[in-house]
């Protein structure tokens, strides 16, 4: 029997749902890839390199499981601490590229440097990488921790770096260093062989600088420029000098001359202080104080006189700190007579020393303690004449004889020229007549003078024989006469001692 023809139809129907419900059902879906997870920077070469060479390294775009993201296409930015580095411009990766691309940085300083890679529009992907830089050779130094002005003599530290073309310390320079300076007086170090491994292209040096002014510092690196620097040299704590002509005559007029310095000689030009003196010579004429008024540069001038024979000091000390002082000293020269022997010449010619002082001499010409019976007397006596002249007062009468009312008998002439020059001419002689005439002889006792010569010390005068009473020249002429002209007292028996500057 067939089947009614609706159910036919139904059975179809259902068959046809079943296969189309069959033919619709989906197959399950694979499961998800892994997803992007940030940068990576590769270091080609270990992450060290040198100061101005470039160095290699490849950004990639890593996953979450560690692998590359082929398909990244994103723009990379770089940083670095390095802010003189040269870095890669901004990169967008392309689909070649398959998520990883290589750059080069050039790093400028030295030491650790960082490489920082960005993603430009997420602040998640970005990598760091560190490189250690070492400085390139050395090219030129620099001189530092030097003070800019210093007093003289004061001892200074500075310090030598050399560097390489980007200003970093050249550590692994191994040349010498050697200092030099403007200042000739200066003293500084030695050449120093830098040790890498102990200066690291840097060494400490000192230098003491002597001359006032503006003075230079010169370091120089063997095969390496010179570099310099320069220090205000400042005159140090004042002193005073003072200086005389070495040798002086007792009496002259002596330039004194102050100069207010340091230690070094450098002259403080500013000085403005009371300089006071004193000496060692206790008859010398001291000049008056001093006053600096600071217009003079530290140098001014004044006068002295010494009277006392040998070595002496002369000391200037500012009034306002007895610890500024300065000495001089000066061998003073001057008359020095030495007596005939006491038991030599019936008259004699002696030194008066309450008259006489190194610059002017005193002579006695006087009688023994032998009786004379005299009229007159008198001397002709050859001497040096550069080194003794006339006093103001040559002759100076003695008591020895009667010799009389003004005028009196008696003259001296020391003659410089003509036919008596270089003669010391003297006599003294009772009147004959006028007042005070006195027509006998006279006796005269022991110690009794006739006269005196007083002779005075050129400021010019050498040191030498002024005359020499045991070596007198043939023109000596001396006696002590009575009034018909007869010697009672002949040459012979004149007595001279020996005058000499010293």
């Amino acid at each position: 029997m067939k089947p009614a023809p609706h159910l036919a139809t139904v059975a179809a129907a259902l068959a046809l749902a079943l296969l189309v419900a069959c033919s619709s059902k989906k197959e399950p879906s694979p499961p998800p890839g892994p997803a992007l997870a940030g940068l990576r920077i590769t270091q080609v070469g270990g992450g060290t390199g040198v100061a101005g060479v470039p160095a290699s390294f490849a950004v990639s775009a890593i996953n979450t499981d560690g692998s590359t993201n082929t398909g990244y296409r994103g723009t990379v930015a770089f940083t670095s601490t390095d802010a003189s580095a040269v870095l890669p411009p901004a990169h967008t990766f392309t689909t070649g590229e398959a998520g990883q691309a290589n750059f080069n940085v050039t790093f400028k300083a030295s030491g650790v440097q960082t490489l920082n890679a960005s993603d430009a529009t997420s602040s998640l992907l970005t990598a760091t990488a560190n490189w250690q830089i070492s400085a390139a050779a050395g090219v030129d130094c620099v001189i530092d921790q030097l003070p800019t002005a210093a007093p003289a003599g004061a001892m200074l530290g500075l310090r030598v770096t050399v560097r390489d073309g980007f200003q970093n310390r050249a550590s692994g320079f191994a040349g010498s260093v050697a200092l030099a300076s403007s200042d000739p007086r200066a003293q500084v170090s030695g050449a120093v062989i830098f040790d890498p491994l102990v200066d690291a292209g840097m060494h400490v040096f000192s230098a003491r600088l002597i001359t006032e002014g503006n003075q230079s510092i010169v370091a120089t690196p063997s095969g390496l420029p010179s570099c310099s620097a320069q220090v205000a040299v400042q005159p140090a704590s004042t002193v005073l000098s003072l200086s005389t002509a070495a040798n002086a005559n007792a009496a002259a007029l002596v330039t004194v001359t102050v100069t207010a310095q340091d230690a070094f000689g450098n002259l403080v030009g500013n000085y403005a202080e009371t300089v006071r003196f004193t000496s060692t010579d206790p008859s010398a004429t001291l000049p008056a104080d001093l006053v600096f008024t600071g217009a003079e540069g530290g140098v001014k001038a004044t006068t002295a006189t010494f009277k006392t024979l040998g070595s002496q000091a002369l000391t200037g000390t500012q009034l306002s700190n007895a610890s500024v002082t300065g000495t001089t000293t000066i061998a003073v020269h001057g008359f020095v007579y030495t007596d005939p022997p006491l038991t030599f010449g019936k008259v004699r010619l002696v030194l008066n020393p309450g008259a006489s002082s190194a610059g002017l001499v005193q002579l006695d010409l006087m009688q023994a303690n032998t009786l004379s019976i005299a009229y007159g007397a008198g001397m002709n006596l050859p001497l040096d004449t550069t080194r003794a002249a006339a006093d103001v007062t040559l002759l100076v009468e003695g008591a020895a004889l009667a010799l009389g009312s003004t005028p009196r008998a008696s003259a001296a002439r020391l003659a410089t020229s003509g036919p008596t020059a270089g003669m010391l001419l003297s006599a003294v002689s009772q009147k004959a007549s006028g007042a005070g005439a006195k027509a006998t002889d006279s006796a005269v006792a022991g110690s009794a003078v006739y006269y005196s010569l007083r002779l005075a010390l050129p400021a010019s005068a050498a040191v030498g024989t002024v005359f020499d009473g045991n070596a007198l020249p043939a023109g000596f002429r001396a006696a002590v006469r009575d009034r018909v002209g007869n010697d009672t007292v002949t040459q012979s028996e004149f007595a001279l001692g020996k005058l000499e500057v010293r």
